[in-house]
């Protein structure tokens, strides 16, 4: 997702059965780590619809779909999916709110830049996936060794750029 979004290739719209933090994933980057770079639109919007309504958009063979996001205050990141059948109400995953309690994550001076955008984004995921609080570890495996494309090169270097370290507290 990330490669597509940083080519302006990805699509309007993604739907969605279930919630994919994968996809997310590397939507949530675009916008953490290269905000200025991305127009709007280049970011589809992400929703999951259950099964139920899924199988319903299968079965019903629409031969359209609209799907816009909703912009007045009281539904921020509501979507609206359109068809000659009726409508279906749901969230855009990448505009979900905060769902985590990490009280003892504090920045400093000593915090770096991808320090504060890796925790950013790491929380993000976490509140599409559903968390409601990290859990602590005393040691992780890092598996980025697949080149996909630019776009993923383009992530490292800007990690190391803003200061980025491998690290568990």
């Amino acid at each position: 997702m990330l490669e597509l979004i940083l080519n302006k290739k990805a699509p309007r719209a993604i739907i969605l059965r279930d919630v994919d933090s994968i996809l997310c994933t590397g939507a949530v980057i675009a916008e953490e780590f290269f905000g200025e770079d991305i127009e709007h639109g280049d970011v589809p919007i992400i929703c999951a619809v259950g099964e139920e309504q899924f199988a319903k958009l299968i079965d019903d063979g629409y031969d359209y779909l609209s799907i816009k996001t909703l912009e007045d205050e009281n539904s921020k990141g509501d979507v609206c999916i359109h068809s000659e059948n009726g409508e279906i109400y749901t969230k855009d995953l990448l505009k979900l709110r905060d769902t985590l309690e990490c009280d003892d994550m504090q920045f400093d001076q000593t915090t770096s830049p991808a320090e504060e955008l890796a925790l950013h984004t790491v929380k993000r995921i976490a509140s599409i996936s559903g968390a409601t609080e990290l859990i602590p570890i005393t040691s992780a495996h890092i598996d980025a060794v697949t080149y996909i494309g630019p776009g993923g090169l383009r992530f490292a270097q800007k990690l190391v750029e803003l200061g980025g370290k491998v690290k568990v507290k």
